[in-house]
């Protein structure tokens, strides 16, 4: 059998994320190499904060919240982002079931 490599995500680690876009990043090899997988996510004036827990990810579905209400969601590993409602309160926690 194949053991399939664990894939990571992180998005922007900065206060303000950098260039005021929101972006997603993706390592299949333990931050050797990362690959961009922000399509469809904000890139010009966001100001969206992702905090730890407000990241999940359940098979191929990824989805998070942002710290002024923002919830994104990927139904294909990050390659198409959408997002689903704004203006939520702070979004601490996202978890997929």
């Amino acid at each position: 059998a194949t053991s399939r490599k664990p894939l990571i995500f992180i998005s922007s680690t900065w206060m303000i994320p950098n260039d005021l876009k929101l972006e997603v990043y993706q390592t299949i090899d333990a931050g050797k190499h990362w690959k961009s997988k922000s399509n469809g996510l904000p890139n010009a004036f966001a100001f969206d904060l992702v905090l730890r827990h407000g990241f999940d990810k359940f098979d191929n579905t990824l989805m998070f919240g942002s710290t002024n209400g923002n919830l994104y969601v990927s139904e294909n590993e990050g390659e198409q982002w959408e997002l689903i409602t704004q203006n939520l309160v702070k979004v601490s926690v996202v978890k997929l079931v």
